[in-house]
């Protein structure tokens, strides 16, 4: 799956008024919004949004308790959801599309007739007329089934994974294809890429213990890699968690000087005879700088003039 598109099921981004009255229920509302919107950010993925939301969310009678409270406006969508979740949408065109998507089992608890049901149902008819793949983002009050069945007149009928927190939604992400660099513009894109392996592989605890950054020759460099992408991942992320003392005594990445490439330069190894070199701006700082892939490696084990 390249481009993760997450269909809302309604308690994702709607809720009563009873129910955010009551603490626990608000916690939980707001937990799990904020967790599919986190997913979808760093995983590169969509929010499948309609016209039709908009104007329930938007409607004076319709609009969910968030929106008529005007504290919970200004501190829960204001500062913490508008500026995840508007960059996030994939419009979908709902307006004429015949009929109801049928899904069973039902995660929503819901009459199908409610207008937030209907119109969630309308975007998964929708999805499987245009034949895209998705997923089901189920929010606080949702029955959590693993995958659901879903109909639709004139498509195949097709079993459709659930996700509700934001390491299923990471679950999802091919790290190595999706989120692999393509140009020396791409370092937000790693970095992601980075932050994921670091938490799917549960290389330490405490997370990263250096601030980072890239050169462009690096980036530019690393693009054209295609054998052993997880390889060097699996490099970099090691030397993120560790100290030089630790990566010195890394039989797997084997860190050590280069100063010879430069007068702050140090390499370490990212599997077989690949080599990465690095330097430390600061105590807890490192900029990665060139890459030097399989058969390209002499150029990193030999003094430069």
């Amino acid at each position: 799956m390249s481009t993760i598109r997450a269909v809302p099921e309604p308690s994702v981004y709607h809720i009563t008024a009873e129910d955010w009255r009551v603490d626990e229920k608000r916690d939980a509302f707001e937990a799990r919004f904020l967790d599919i919107l986190g997913g979808l950010r760093v995983g590169s993925g969509r929010l499948a949004w309609s016209d039709r939301i908009e104007a329930l969310l938007w409607g004076v009678d319709s609009g969910p308790a968030w929106f008529r409270d005007k504290a919970a406006w200004n501190q829960f969508y204001s500062k913490r959801v508008a500026k995840q979740l508007r960059p996030l949408l994939d419009s979908v065109p709902t307006d004429d599309t015949e009929g109801l998507a049928e899904i069973a089992p039902d995660p929503t608890g819901r009459p199908d007739e409610e207008p937030y049901k209907e119109e969630f149902l309308r975007i998964c008819a929708s999805y499987c007329l245009l034949d895209e793949d998705f997923v089901l983002a189920l929010g606080f009050d949702a029955e959590r089934p693993t995958s659901v069945l879903v109909r639709q007149p004139g498509c195949a009928d097709r079993q459709v994974q659930t996700v509700s927190e934001y390491d299923d939604i990471l679950a999802l992400v091919e790290v190595t294809d999706d989120l692999w660099p393509q140009s020396a513009d791409d370092g937000e894109t790693l970095r992601r890429a980075l932050g994921i392996w670091h938490r799917r592989h549960a290389f330490s605890a405490d997370g990263f213990i250096y601030e980072f950054s890239f050169a462009g020759d690096f980036l530019r460099a690393l693009s054209k890699e295609r054998d052993d992408r997880a390889g060097v991942l699996d490099s970099m992320v090691r030397r993120l968690t560790q100290t030089r003392r630790a990566a010195e005594g890394d039989r797997a990445i084997q860190d050590e000087d280069a100063s010879w490439a430069g007068q702050t330069v140090r390499r370490f190894r990212a599997r077989g005879p690949r080599r990465i070199h690095y330097e430390c701006p600061s105590a807890r700082a490192i900029r990665f700088i060139d890459y030097y892939p399989e058969g390209k490696h002499d150029v990193g084990l030999r003094a430069k003039d």
